[in-house]
């Protein structure tokens, strides 16, 4: 999941003796569908599981995942932010977005979640839903 390398690049730039080499090496980053502001999917997600799962087996589906991806998540929030202020040195940004509806439903990661809002950053639309937007044809 691209918010573990996230996390990855906020952790190497914050022990930066350990990791200067790293961070000095990385050119540029590409996010495919990262819900940089969370997704109404989520949203919709744990209000449905909740009424399937009602209960015990509502732990089938870890609750703080869905929490974090929710639109707007203060957790995601800290995260992106952090994250933008490590990114703001990395020469080269592409966040691609999908233009399809997942599941007949709605577009999971439309183009406002999926940027940074770094101005070198450039935004990519990919003809895919959330599911494909990473499947490549051989």
């Amino acid at each position: 999941m691209e918010a573990n390398m996230l996390k990855a690049l906020v952790t190497a730039h914050d022990d930066e003796d350990e990791f200067s080499d790293l961070l000095s090496a990385v050119q540029g980053i590409a996010f495919l569908g990262v819900p940089n502001r969370g997704s109404q999917i989520a949203s919709y997600a744990d209000a449905l599981l909740s009424i399937i799962l009602p209960g015990p087996g509502r732990m089938l589906v870890d609750p703080s995942l869905l929490s974090f991806l929710k639109d707007h998540s203060q957790q995601l929030q800290r995260l992106s932010d952090s994250a933008k202020q490590r990114l703001g040195n990395v020469p080269h940004i592409y966040s691609f977005y999908e233009t399809e509806v997942t599941a007949r439903m709605k577009i999971v990661v439309g183009k406002d979640s999926a940027t940074t809002g770094l101005t070198h950053e450039k935004a990519i639309p990919v003809t895919a839903d959330h599911g494909n937007i990473c499947k490549f044809n051989a």
